[in-house]
């Protein structure tokens, strides 16, 4: 019972910062006239180094490892940040930044939560894409 308790709180801890964090980037959208085509935004969604802020939750399950045949759940907030050095080269930052709740995977241990390894990557990229020469024609 403890233990169903514990991953109750863990899991809506998790799903109540997700939400706190993506209320602010829905409502900071920008006005009608503003907004650039839907075209532009698709290509930039596909694009890893588009001047696209972008914050996502993923989520992991897993179950049945160990002799206890334990389960564990990993939230990972990865926002992705671009900064403008220049006119002509911007910096990505994409951090991952994982909680996870796990059970023991042997009888009679004891479970655990927190805080995962965070892992930041940083790219340099130019500011306007460039094409292979086919794709140019």
């Amino acid at each position: 019972m403890k233990d169903a308790m514990k991953r109750s709180g863990f899991a809506t801890s998790t799903l109540t910062l997700a939400a706190a964090l993506t209320v602010p980037v829905v409502l900071a959208q920008p006005a009608e006239d503003e907004r650039p085509q839907a075209s532009k935004v698709a290509l930039d969604l596909h694009n890893p180094v588009a001047t696209l802020t972008s914050v996502h939750l993923e989520n992991d399950w897993d179950f049945g490892y160990g002799n206890a045949k334990a389960t564990a759940y990993t939230a990972s907030l990865i926002p992705v940040v671009p900064f403008s050095l220049s006119p002509d080269w911007n910096l990505i930052t994409r951090t991952v930044v994982p909680g996870i709740y796990a059970e023991s995977p042997v009888s009679g241990g004891s479970s655990r939560g927190g805080l995962s390894d965070i892992i930041a990557t940083i790219y340099l990229s130019p500011d306007q894409p460039s094409y292979s020469r086919s794709e140019n024609r």
